[in-house]
């Protein structure tokens, strides 16, 4: 491409460097001036104070640590630390910094050194060959098309996280109060509460062990054996006639890759087949009283040894009873049973200690689709995210390369 060329990053850059700022400056010295440092969270920021080193448009990058190459464009009065890299344009009439942030973002990891702790010093920088318009019109245009890219995904993500504040605080007042006869999350100031079991809850509500209200509690030792699967565990597990649902499928939302067996291992734990809207509980380890509801799946599937199976009563809405046991009043129960050790363990006895509130089937109901209603939304702008997300990948992959190219016209060319 004759409109497009190569230049090494010391052709084109000022490479420069931030200096060393602590915490301590930044308490000392509180202002509006952001300093950069080189964790990625918060694009970077540590903190702010009352001067500011860089003024204008620059790259930034970390040098140093886990997230070494890790590449931000700023606009400003800013300040970053001794662990980012700072460039800055030559001739800001031949090149966009924005655009210098795009291209640099799909390149700069690849030249970080994992030799001992990883780095991307300033004279590897330097030398970067990137290729790039000519033109400053075309960069600026490609990075107009990334930018509205980017701010599609993080309106998506503001909207994603403003949905799970809401039903953090609807999980709350549903599951502690509940919805009266009109509709209306119910208030201590017009209804009546009364503490039944040790829990404070509506009048019309029941507090019960899950001992008395469950229908069965399956674990894998219930299969019998573990041995006898394990003694050809290769042989079983390179098949796939059905899904062993293991913590981490529960946690990763059930994606299609995981671990499968045949048909002989999956006869052997048929005692704890899983079912459309069974409820499944960690037991073991750092995540134990995670509360997972098995959705409708393609195939068939049991657990793996570190879950229970919780089945209810025909009293029970399973909808319900799983998002009543995601909650903190619930949680705050497994947190208090489960045996202190090395590792944290929640056993079949102490689970059935545990205290579920009832509202009668109606309510159970109602309660379980009105966070259903903010589930779907926030599910929806999720797939929203994964989408955009492809998008930009794409247009990032054409666009940056120049594959696809952007309209000029002739009067900008010349």
């Amino acid at each position: 491409m004759e409109e497009w060329c190569n230049k090494k990053i010391k052709e084109i850059c000022i490479v420069g460097r931030g200096r060393v700022i602590n915490q301590n400056e930044i308490k000392e010295k509180p202002g509006i001036y952001p300093v950069y440092s080189s964790q990625s969270q918060n694009k970077g920021e540590m903190g702010k104070i009352d001067s500011y080193d860089f003024n204008g448009e620059y790259v930034t990058w970390t040098t140093d640590g886990a997230y070494a190459g890790t590449v931000f464009y700023r606009n400003g009065k800013f300040n970053c630390t001794n662990v980012c890299g700072t460039l800055k344009a030559k001739d800001e009439d031949s090149l966009n910094m924005n655009f210098l942030a795009y291209l640099l973002s799909t390149n700069a990891k690849k030249h970080v050194s994992y030799l001992g702790n990883p780095k991307l010093m300033n004279g590897v920088m330097s030398e970067i060959d990137l290729v790039l318009p000519r033109l400053r019109f075309e960069q600026s245009k490609i990075a107009e098309i990334l930018t509205k890219a980017d701010e599609a995904i993080s309106n998506t993500e503001t909207l994603i996280l403003k949905y799970q504040r809401i039903k953090i605080g609807l999980l709350q007042d549903l599951l502690t109060m509940g919805i009266d006869e009109k509709g209306n999350i119910r208030s201590k100031k017009t209804h009546k509460f009364v503490v039944k079991n040790g829990i404070e809850v509506p009048k019309e509500w029941d507090v019960e062990l899950l001992d008395n209200i469950v229908s069965e509690v399956l674990d894998f030792k219930a299969n019998g054996s573990f041995e006898t699967l394990t003694e050809n565990v290769k042989y079983y597990y390179e098949q796939n006639y059905a899904r062993l649902i293991r913590l981490t499928d529960l946690r990763n939302g059930l994606k299609n890759e995981g671990v499968y067996i045949d048909q002989k291992g999956f006869q052997f734990l048929k005692k704890t087949r899983l079912v459309e809207g069974d409820i499944l509980i960690a037991c073991v380890g750092e995540y134990t009283g995670f509360v997972c509801q098995m959705p409708k799946i393609p195939y068939q599937s049991t657990i793996a040894p570190n879950m229970f199976v919780v089945r209810f009563k025909s009293n029970i809405i399973n909808s319900f009873a799983a998002r009543y046991m995601t909650s903190s009043q619930f949680q705050n129960q497994v947190s208090i049973v489960s045996t202190s050790s090395a590792t944290k363990l929640l056993n079949n006895p102490n689970l059935r200690s545990l205290k579920l509130v009832i509202p009668n089937k109606e309510e159970q109901i109602l309660i379980a689709n009105r966070i259903d209603s903010v589930d779907l939304v926030i599910n929806d702008y999720t797939e929203s995210l994964k989408k955009l997300n492809t998008i930009k990948t794409g247009l990032m992959q054409d666009l940056l390369s120049g594959k696809v190219r952007v309209k000029i016209n002739e009067e900008v060319r010349t």
